[in-house]
């Protein structure tokens, strides 16, 4: 994280968890976010939603739209298995399709899957509807493919079929630094 965002600062929690806090400007907005990571004493069988990072938006508070088919802020855990901090955490992977793992860096899987839910969020609130990829939690698997790698966990981040760091850093969708 801190060679590709060295903006970004770095908090220890305890001996096996970190959070690191940045912001990220999708298109008009500047939001300040917070990525949680804790990585298990050993490899043990936990569910890859209790494993993958904790993705909070700081500031400004997320907006609901209540009444809204989608639900009043779709992509959003509003508990999570690893905290008693309440949510809304957002959904930025989908876990049956396993689109992260822990050997996964956050600044080429996390940071740039959480500029593409901003992004998302945004159209939402302007559109009413929710046009990003991925299903709500709790929602069946539908068998779409697996939209973000090419290849199974642990590849070169480079192969990623959807490199959201490089196609989402343009002019209307780049890191906040």
């Amino acid at each position: 994280m801190a060679a590709r965002l060295p903006e970004w600062t770095v908090s220890r929690i305890d001996e096996r968890t970190a959070s690191w806090t940045g912001e990220l400007r999708p298109y008009n907005t500047t939001y300040s976010v917070r990525l949680e990571l804790n990585v298990p004493p050993v490899i043990e069988y936990r569910s890859l939603v209790y494993l993958q990072p904790l993705v909070e938006v700081v500031a400004p508070r997320l907006r609901r739209l209540p009444g809204n088919p989608e639900g009043s802020l779709p992509h959003v855990y509003w508990s999570h298995p690893r905290t008693s901090r309440p949510g809304p955490f957002l959904c930025v992977f989908d876990p049956d399709a396993r689109e992260w793992t822990l050997s996964d860096p956050l600044s080429t899987t996390t940071v740039p899957y959480t500029l593409h839910w901003l992004q998302s969020y945004e159209g939402w609130l302007a559109t009413g509807r929710w046009l990003g990829l991925g299903r709500h939690p709790g929602q069946e698997r539908t068998g779409e493919p697996d939209y973000k790698r090419e290849r199974g966990p642990g590849t070169d981040p480079s192969r990623h079929s959807l490199d959201r760091g490089s196609s989402l850093a343009t002019p209307s969708a780049t890191l906040a630094v």
